[in-house]
């Protein structure tokens, strides 16, 4: 049923729409029982800086001590080194998230907005961690250890953790193509612009956060809508297929780093690694499946505000509300624009009615 405004209310309407009318955008829920994360995840990072023993006159007289060379020198001194970082983490997660999903199966288009995946949906997970040392010759007092210039020290370390992994569209994506099948579901290929932000801990408790990096997500899967306009969606990721290197210019140096330096001895020296990340690289294996399910809410793109199911003056204050603040779902051509063709595509289906 729709309810028109009186004749001055609806002035507007007059006003020759451009497009097709759409339907309701429908709210879907990754659900974390259906849907996997498989495969790993990896960061590689160049770093430059110094190592330095532990020893302090007052606070630790009998701290180990680094003095380049093989022979001679005195004191403590600070040693120039260059550290490449690998760090590897299975995944074998049950992601969350939400997003919203536009269906025309008329044109065969399909929109997706909102995007939100949180890969590990709160489970930490431990993370490899290996080091390659490369550095001029130097040796360590206290306990005594030579190493020779020239040469990568490959170190293992105990496990670190990532606590976070997650993708957040961060602008509108252009619209999506639906492919019928003859059950009556659709093929969807749609690309997302995201963000990927993840964190964690390494070196005994060391921060790791490579800030933010942008990426345009490929998905593909299934669209299977249901005569109440209810639908699921499979959307599948191919990790394999991610590569990214990370601007890492804009990055402080890390804190300071407590580190036991293995001696051929068997004892360790004990010395404090001080670096500045050079570049970053970020990798992945294996796939993301997410399964999600949707309810919607209003009978078509107008029917925005409740009661839901019948098109009246709700709808149209929430309209002009979200319009004059230029925020969704006021946007009705998902471009990132609210001007006239928003108006129009409104007033089209609000026109149109509830089935």
């Amino acid at each position: 049923m729709n309810r028109f405004l009186p004749p001055a209310a609806c002035a507007a309407c007059l006003v020759s729409a451009i497009g097709a009318s759409q339907g309701a955008p429908v709210v879907f829920a990754i659900d974390p029982d259906a849907s996997a994360v498989s495969g790993s995840f990896g960061l590689l990072a160049e770093t430059a800086g110094t190592l330095i023993g532990d020893y302090d006159e007052t606070t630790n007289p009998g701290g180990t001590q680094t003095r380049p060379g093989l022979f001679g020198g005195s004191g403590n001194n600070p040693i120039p080194v260059t550290i490449d970082i690998g760090s590897s983490t299975g995944l074998a997660t049950a992601p969350a998230g939400s997003f919203t999903l536009d269906a025309d199966t008329d044109a065969l288009t399909v929109s997706i907005d909102a995007f939100t995946a949180d890969l590990l949906n709160g489970a930490a997970v431990e993370s490899s961690l290996d080091l390659t040392f490369l550095f001029e010759t130097f040796r360590t007092i206290n306990p005594g250890g030579f190493y020779p210039g020239g040469i990568p020290l490959p170190i293992s370390l105990p496990a670190g953790e990532l606590s976070s992994l997650a993708l957040t569209q961060n602008a509108p994506a252009a619209p999506g193509a639906l492919v019928p099948n003859p059950d009556g579901t659709f093929t969807l290929a749609a690309a997302v612009p995201v963000t990927l932000t993840l964190s964690g801990t390494a070196l005994g408790g060391a921060a790791i956060d490579p800030g933010p990096v942008g990426l345009l997500l490929p998905l593909a899967g299934t669209y299977a809508p249901a005569p109440d306009r209810s639908a699921s969606v499979t959307l599948s990721i191919d990790l394999d297929a991610f590569s990214q290197s990370v601007d890492a210019s804009g990055l402080p140096a890390l804190p300071e780093i407590p580190f036991e330096l293995p001696t051929l001895g068997g004892e360790t020296a004990s010395v404090l690694l001080n670096l500045a990340v050079g570049a970053i690289t970020l990798e992945g294996v294996g796939s993301v499946t997410l399964v999600a399910n949707g309810t919607p809410g209003g009978c078509n793109a107008a029917d925005i505000a409740e009661p839901f199911g019948v098109l009246d003056l709700s709808d149209l204050l929430a309209f002009i509300e979200a319009f004059g603040a230029q925020v969704e779902p006021a946007d009705y051509d998902d471009n990132g624009v609210f001007d006239l063709n928003d108006i129009q595509l409104f007033i089209t289906a609000f026109l149109g009615g509830c089935p």
